[in-house]
């Protein structure tokens, strides 16, 4: 400290200087707090935004992606049932179609052997220089001995011929047209999962609280548990499904006396809580190996279990040559017209019982009571349950 010319104590400058600063450094601070605290009361004040606000606006953008991918997974739906009800028309043309080839060939292989016998050299020599059964035809036909039955017999078997190649080709249009369905289908159901996996557990709750009030909000979210359904089926092996049916079968009924009759087995007897007019034995031993393939994927001409799946006639032809009724067609068509002409037929579905065949255009499925059916049902929906319903209006069933 300094003193004046007095010898009086005085402050030294740079003394001065530092209080001055400390005391502008402790109204800085008082200011500082005051301001924080002025700023703390200014946000309080504010009232704080809602956490349902975030939680409103998923679910509201979730419901309305997922009602657009449900509207456009029920129209898949529809189309790829009516794509595999119309191939199974066409496969059961193609069966008749080669029937009847088969038979009008045997039919011309009769009268050149009948004009064999009686014809000398020339047709010994038409019948040698053939290179293969349609030369044949071509040579016979304009053959001086042709007669007016044969003339017709060759020209059958070149329309039936001509109208096989026609139908297979048109076959195989429509398999590929069913393909690309299948592939839009599978693109939805893969949009569907990643929507909903991506999902809050509340959000997912709410919505499917909604959907039994909102049919294209159930079909988004069915789709979205189709695709694990799928991703599932596909990782099961055929040996799997082959061990799984054999473990079903040793619970099977015995196999009948006498298959292919046209016995009327239908004893109705009671089914429990089945409805209907009681139970096909036939029938009710049909289903049961049928129920094995429960969740088997569908496949085109898949009638065993080997091919890794069924379609729907594939699977009535599997159950009832597993119970030796081997006379069985294997067209859905065919298949009504066996029934018909060998037991027991209606097209009161009120009269159906447990176990019965019920057919729809280009469809067959097993009756299981209470409205319901069981079969292999289409492209991406594998063997198992639905409503008598949803292949469409069905025209008669019954069992053999």
């Amino acid at each position: 400290m300094a003193t004046d010319y007095n010898g009086n104590c005085c402050l030294d400058p740079t003394e001065v200087d530092a209080m001055l600063m400390s005391e502008f450094g402790h109204a800085c601070a008082r200011i500082s707090i005051a301001a924080t605290l002025s700023a703390s009361l200014i946000f309080a004040a504010i009232p704080a935004v809602p956490a349902y606000a975030d939680l409103e606006s998923e679910l509201a953008d979730a419901k309305s992606e997922l009602e657009r991918i449900g509207a456009e997974y029920q129209n898949l739906q529809s189309e790829l049932q009516t794509a595999s009800n119309d191939l199974e028309v066409t496969k059961g043309e193609i069966e008749q179609t080669q029937i009847d080839l088969e038979q009008a060939q045997s039919v011309l292989a009769e009268n050149v052997a009948s004009e064999y016998k009686n014809g000398g050299d020339q047709i010994l020599e038409v019948i040698l220089g053939s290179s293969d059964f349609d030369d044949l035809i071509s040579r016979v036909f304009y053959i001086d001995k042709v007669s007016e039955a044969q003339a017709e017999a060759i020209e059958e078997v070149r329309t039936l011929q001509d109208q096989l190649i026609e139908q297979q080709q048109n076959e195989q249009e429509m398999i590929d047209d069913l393909q690309s369905r299948v592939d839009a289908a599978a693109e939805n159901q893969e949009s569907a999962q990643a929507l909903v996996s991506s999902l809050s557990a509340e959000v997912r709750a709410q919505l499917e609280a909604e959907a039994a009030e909102n049919a294209a909000l159930a079909a988004g979210i069915q789709s979205a548990e189709d695709a694990e359904d799928e991703n599932s089926l596909r990782g099961q092996t055929v040996e799997n499904a082959n061990d799984s049916h054999e473990e079903e079968a040793d619970d099977q009924p015995a196999t009948p006396s006498n298959p292919g009759n046209s016995g009327q087995d239908d004893e109705n007897q009671d089914s429990g809580n089945q409805s209907g007019g009681g139970t096909s034995s036939v029938g009710g031993s049909a289903l049961s190996i049928a129920l094995g393939q429960i969740g088997m994927p569908y496949v085109y001409g898949g009638e065993s279990v080997a091919e890794g799946g069924f379609d729907c006639s594939g699977l009535v032809y599997y159950a009832y040559t597993q119970l030796g009724y081997t006379s069985i067609p294997r067209t859905a068509g065919a298949q009504a017209a066996w029934v018909k002409q060998n037991g027991r037929w209606t097209t009161n579905v009120s009269e159906l019982q447990y176990g019965d065949l019920v057919f729809y255009s280009g469809h067959v499925a097993f009756y299981v009571g209470n409205g319901q059916v069981y079969g292999a049902w289409r492209q991406g929906r594998p063997a198992g349950y639905g409503g008598i319903y949803e292949c469409g209006q069905p025209y008669g069933g019954g069992n053999v």
